[in-house]
């Protein structure tokens, strides 16, 4: 995945994309159906870093760059709050609004 170095107050860009690393063989459909825990273990944690309107849209911008240049399944990043049984305030998709 290609780190992006935006810098937002309590979770960074590269901190979140170096959480979702253990996720790659998933998101690149390269491996098992499911992501393994470690990786749903990391994404509870981005976003349970994400507290405030301002980090949730930074982080939320961040990665949806990071799904697009690592040409990261779209549909599986979008369905990772499914597969880790957690809900979020945004989807990792490049098609979500951030903003909203």
């Amino acid at each position: 995945m290609m780190l992006v170095g935006s810098e937002v107050h309590g979770i960074t860009c590269n901190e979140a994309i170096t959480y979702l690393l253990p996720c790659e063989p998933f998101l690149l459909g390269l491996g098992p159906i499911a992501p393994p825990p470690i990786c749903c273990t990391n994404i509870k944690t981005i976003f349970s870093e994400t507290k405030t309107v301002k980090v949730r849209r930074s982080i939320c911008n961040c990665l949806k760059e990071a799904v697009i240049k690592a040409g990261i399944k779209h549909e599986r990043a979008s369905h990772l709050p499914q597969f880790c049984s957690t809900q979020f305030s945004f989807l990792i998709d490049p098609h979500f609004d951030c903003d909203s």
